[in-house]
């Protein structure tokens, strides 16, 4: 599952692939480079709305990040060794990701 718009999506609805690809996409912008190699430290920090029913599991949007980025930010999420991810409410959902070598 995933929040997306607001909403959750399980993992098998297409509505996923769709955000996948644009966190993918977002994280090009801004990487610039090849994917990083060597252990990495990665940080989640996601805010979903306060208007969410039933708020998404964060081990679920966890996973839906770490497997957006991989082959974008890093070669293969083996390669984070530390995972910190924290989630609050707010008026907008999202996601700030940090990514550090080890």
């Amino acid at each position: 599952m995933v929040l997306m718009g607001g909403r959750v999506h399980h993992a098998s609805s297409g509505k996923l692939s769709a955000w996948r690809k644009a966190v993918g996409w977002s994280a090009r912008a801004v990487m610039r480079t090849q994917p990083l190699e060597g252990p990495l430290r990665v940080t989640l920090a996601f805010t979903v709305t306060t208007s969410a029913i039933r708020p998404p599991d964060l081990d679920k949007l966890t996973r839906a990040i770490l497997d957006a980025l991989t082959a974008v930010v890093w070669l293969d999420d083996r390669q984070v060794v530390s995972l910190t991810a924290t989630k609050t409410q707010g008026p907008l959902p999202g996601v700030v990701v940090t990514v550090e070598a080890c």
